[in-house]
């Protein structure tokens, strides 16, 4: 565990007894002390008060006073120093007893803007060092610096353009934010009524490297005590143990000289079974063979029988809120044969560096290969669609967490992106290609999005216009609804989908398609670059919030 604080000037009896204290009941073996004003005549008899037998560093040499102080228990900790200026001390520590070395920089920045630069290029090019060599390495302390309008309340809601400098610099660095509890503002002005100002100064980012290795690293900023500053505290968590990492194909391997040999030997090879099966086994023959160039360069599911008929009067029922209808000579052309341009024109309109699905594939493999696998590409298409069977292997789905919130701490704080094989991503989009060509005729006209050639934008203007002056007297009474019905469409009976698809006149060649698609799907979740077991999606519910 590691504390940092900005204790404000530690001359005092009553604060170096208070930070003694802090140390005791916290057990730490490395802390920083930011602004202690402890000139260099004083500052061996402070430490040896506020921590008797710990060894310590400070930037004195850079600073009349010192700023930052860095103290440490030899016990627990190696720790030598790496760099040291007015505004950081860079140290390399070393656990002890684990034997884990990281780097680490503690932060006072100056409360001049133009100093802060001198800050702010340090970081970018400390990252460039330690980033290219995979190390682990920590910032953390007062930075004298918001990254956005919402870390601050109260005083002077202008923003200048130098305050865009500290978040361009964590993004330089590519540093990203350790998780927080406690305090959101960390520094308050002490003062109550129209002077009341609050900001969100002490930060702690971590490389990349750092999370790799320690993904539960913690922060806790804690409530003010003898200091206008929260005290930082921060815990590593468990390392990771080594996990196999699941396979991605990196675009840049299309590009080799050996990629497309190493597909044709694989696509040489006699593979029995369906098309479906032939497919999959060679892109996993595939997968070895990359992973190995790699080093040296750089069950099946069956239909579930949830597709039973519905009566004539529930169709009837349905219909009431349906207005339009397939035209009988559309219904021939939506399950007519599957051809080669729409499987062609279907692959080759995902995004080359659209997500891989849990098979590690993007599209730009399929299309930089298309003249060697192109066929059996097409022939495992077919099969789905003249067997409407959608093995596992196709239809699983990683589910990418991404977060709504800076510190997220529930499910509800994360936003579920879908991640599909390639494979099913096609199959889809012919369903989607030929299904959208029938929709302007069954969905009416008041429907102003998700419809190609129409415009939400329009029922906003239509809205802004119903309501102009609304609030005035008319003839008669009248009140305006505003309906949230976002929970209606994040999880939508399937039952209604294929009750809504056959009262729109919907072939039940395609609805059954639909519903394999929709109905068979297992989803993985990618925690910390790891798949984590796989789920079965409801058996009544289709979730569209992912």
């Amino acid at each position: 565990m590691i504390r940092s604080w900005n204790i404000r000037g530690l001359n005092g009896f009553s604060k170096q007894r208070a930070v003694r204290n802090w140390i005791s009941d916290s057990s730490l073996g490395l802390i920083s002390l930011l602004e202690t004003k402890v000139e260099q005549s004083h500052l061996q008899s402070m430490v040896s008060f506020v921590c008797p037998l710990w060894q310590f560093l400070s930037n004195m040499i850079d600073s009349i006073a010192c700023r930052v102080l860095v103290c440490w228990d030899s016990s627990l900790y190696s720790v030598h120093s790496l760099h040291c200026s007015l505004q950081e001390i860079t140290c390399r520590v070393t656990h002890v007893s684990e034997g884990f070395s990281f780097w680490i920089t503690f932060v006072n920045g100056s409360n001049d803007p133009r100093n802060r630069c001198n800050l702010w290029d340090f970081l970018r090019d400390q990252s460039a060092v330690f980033g290219s060599k995979g190390l682990p390495w920590l910032v953390l302390g007062d930075f004298n610096a918001i990254l956005g309008a919402s870390d601050r309340v109260g005083g002077d809601p202008a923003w200048y353009g130098y305050m865009d400098d500290f978040g361009q610099c964590i993004h330089d660095a590519e540093l990203i934010g350790v998780p927080f509890t406690g305090l959101r503002y960390t520094w308050h002005n002490s003062q109550q009524g129209d002077g009341f100002i609050l900001r969100k100064l002490d930060w702690v980012f971590a490389s990349l490297s750092w999370f790799l290795d320690r993904p539960s690293i913690v922060s806790e900023f804690r409530p003010r005590d003898v200091s206008d500053h929260s005290s930082i505290v921060i815990r590593f968590g468990p390392r990771r143990g080594k996990v196999p990492s699941p396979f991605k194909f990196l675009n840049f391997w299309a590009d080799h000289a050996n990629f497309r040999d190493i597909v044709q030997a694989v696509w040489d090879e006699p593979i029995v079974g369906n098309p479906m099966f032939r497919l999959m086994q060679k892109l996993g023959l595939v997968k070895r063979k990359l992973k190995a160039l790699h080093i040296r360069v750089s069950s099946h599911i069956s239909s579930r029988d949830l597709l039973a008929a519905h009566s004539q009067p529930q169709i009837a029922e349905a219909s009431r809120y349906f207005s339009g209808h397939i035209s009988p000579d559309m219904i021939s052309p939506l399950t007519a044969p599957i051809t080669d341009d729409e499987i062609r024109i279907a692959l080759f309109s995902i995004p080359d560096d659209k997500a891989s699905g849990p098979d590690g594939f993007t599209s730009l493999f399929f299309k930089r290969a298309w003249d060697i696998i192109g066929t059996d590409f097409r022939d495992a298409v077919r099969h789905f669609f003249a067997t409407n069977e959608m093995p596992r292997c196709v239809n699983a789905t990683r589910i990418a967490l991404v977060p709504k919130v800076e510190s997220p701490s529930r499910m509800t704080d994360f936003r579920p992106i879908s991640c599909c094989n390639v494979l099913y991503k096609c199959i889809s989009t012919v369903i989607v290609n030929r299904f959208k060509v029938v929709l302007p005729d069954i969905i009416g006209v008041s429907q102003s999005a998700f419809v190609l050639g129409r415009r939400i934008s329009d029922n906003i203007l239509l809205t802004q216009e119903l309501l102009r002056n609304y609030h005035l007297g008319g003839p008669s009474p009248r009140f305006a609804l505003k309906v949230d019905i976002r929970k209606a469409f994040d999880t939508v009976s399937w039952e209604f989908i294929l009750l809504g698809l056959r009262t729109v006149g919907f072939p039940e060649r395609m609805v059954r398609w639909i519903m394999t698609c929709i109905s068979t799907p297992y989803f993985s979740v990618a925690l910390n670059g790891e798949l984590h077991d796989f789920f079965r999606s409801s058996l009544s519910h289709a979730s569209f919030g992912f």
